[in-house]
């Protein structure tokens, strides 16, 4: 295929000469019924490229093929038999990807520091899922993705499980051994590679039927950048990171996770992933910090790091400005003292799967004082975010260790966006 085609924007920018009409959704038609005080802000192109697919971009039966042919031009660039545009992000995503390996009341092998879209899926689905644990690190106060050994553990604990889901990299920027954990499912004959019209259909089923031509016309435009410019854009971006790391790794208090000091099979060589702990401060408060004091934004912080994330994006300026917020991050006299967190010890995440997530999410509750939660089933998602792993999943048996970490966590600048109780002063669990 000629992959310096580009379907939807040269679709769009057909859609303008033409000077179409359209009496279909969006309502705002194309920024005429946009708020000017609004318009001031965002500007008009945003609104006037707002158009749909069907009956817009194509005709009524999308003879034209355009989001076909911008999806296999994408499949291709990427080695794929078959690719789709999400229209939710990876969300979406993983919930297609699960949907198509399992269905109600089988069993799948999932990751257990998962993001809260995967458990999001098992509630949805019927799925039971296997956990599947990594190594506790107890210095750095973080888990690893699971090893090939751990799976394989798995796989013979629970032979019925259809597959198995698992991140790489988390947002830690740890990274799984992708190779030998696919070497455990091909021994098992358990692989997330299934029949495509099963996937469409979970697509389908999951996705908008109104979908922004701005996210498509997005993907379409990147896929044809990386396809022509992609090993210089991402060449540049893997040095200024290395840059970086060393820059950091001579800031007083400050240090960079990476392979060599952590117990990781490898790491994502473009996740600034920096411990703070060194400055006696933690990761919530030094973020906070940074946006105020410097307006630089982190992706992440927890109760001893804060993370960046390098992309093609980026260049000399934009990192050198990271830069000299970490140092001033580094010699501010006025950063609060770390807060006291209890971080649970290896294994006290590790939770007891007592029902189905679907069966508590969406079975008979009742709200009880935090205080009397222990030993009781979980019927919501409690979830630190960022990353976004949830630390109590519905169907999981309530613990101490993890009610201290969470509402410690929370008295210490933990955001926890999801709880029925955001003071986390009652929990929603299973009635008894």
């Amino acid at each position: 295929m000629d992959q310096s085609r580009v379907p939807v924007l040269e679709a769009l920018a057909a859609y303008r000469r033409r000077g179409d009409l359209s009496f279909t959704p969006p309502g705002h038609k194309q920024g005429r019924g946009v708020d000017p005080r609004v318009l001031e802000i965002m500007g008009g192109h945003v609104f006037r490229d707002d158009v749909m697919v069907m009956n817009g971009l194509d005709d009524r039966l999308q003879s034209n093929g355009v989001l076909e042919e911008a999806q296999q031009l994408m499949a291709e660039a990427v080695g794929a038999e078959q690719a789709f545009f999400s229209t939710c992000g990876s969300s979406l995503s993983i919930k297609s990807a699960m949907l198509s390996v399992a269905g109600p009341g089988e069993r799948l092998l999932v990751a257990r520091n998962a993001h809260k879209s995967v458990i999001s899926a098992l509630i949805l689905s019927g799925v039971e899922p296997v956990w599947v644990h990594g190594d506790w690190d107890g210095d750095l106060h973080m888990s690893y993705p699971p090893t090939p050994e751990a799976v394989e553990e798995a796989f013979r604990a629970a032979p019925d499980a259809k597959g198995l889901l698992v991140a790489s990299p988390v947002d830690y920027g740890t990274c799984a051994d992708l190779a030998g954990i696919n070497e455990v499912c091909r021994r098992f004959g358990r692989t997330f590679i299934v029949d495509e019209a099963v996937l469409k259909a979970r697509e389908d089923l999951l996705g908008t039927t109104s979908p922004s031509t701005l996210i498509y016309a997005a993907l379409d435009g990147w896929r044809r950048q990386m396809v022509e410019h992609g090993k210089d854009l991402l060449d540049r971006a893997l040095e200024l990171a290395a840059s970086a790391r060393a820059e950091i790794g001579k800031t007083h208090g400050l240090w960079v996770l990476d392979k060599e000091n952590t117990g990781a099979f490898d790491v994502d060589p473009l996740k600034l992933v920096i411990d703070v702990s060194g400055l006696g401060v933690d990761g919530y408060h030094a973020s906070d910090w940074l946006r105020e004091h410097c307006h630089v934004n982190f992706s992440l912080s927890d109760h001893r790091r804060v993370s960046a994330e390098i992309t093609v994006a980026d260049g000399d300026e934009t990192v050198g400005e990271l830069l000299d917020a970490l140092r001033a991050l580094s010699s501010a006299r006025d950063l609060p003292p770390a807060a006291r967190i209890d971080v649970p010890e290896p294994g006290e995440l590790e939770l007891e799967v007592a029902m189905l997530p679907r069966d508590a999410f969406f079975g008979r509750v009742e709200i009880v004082p935090t205080g009397q939660a222990a030993g009781r089933i979980a019927a919501e998602l409690v979830t630190p975010y960022p990353p976004g792993a949830p630390a109590l999943s519905p169907g999981e048996i309530i613990t101490e260790p993890v009610l201290s970490y969470l509402t410690t966590g929370l008295d210490g600048g933990m955001d926890i966006p999801d709880a029925s109780d955001p003071t986390l002063k009652t929990l929603r669990v299973v009635a008894e």
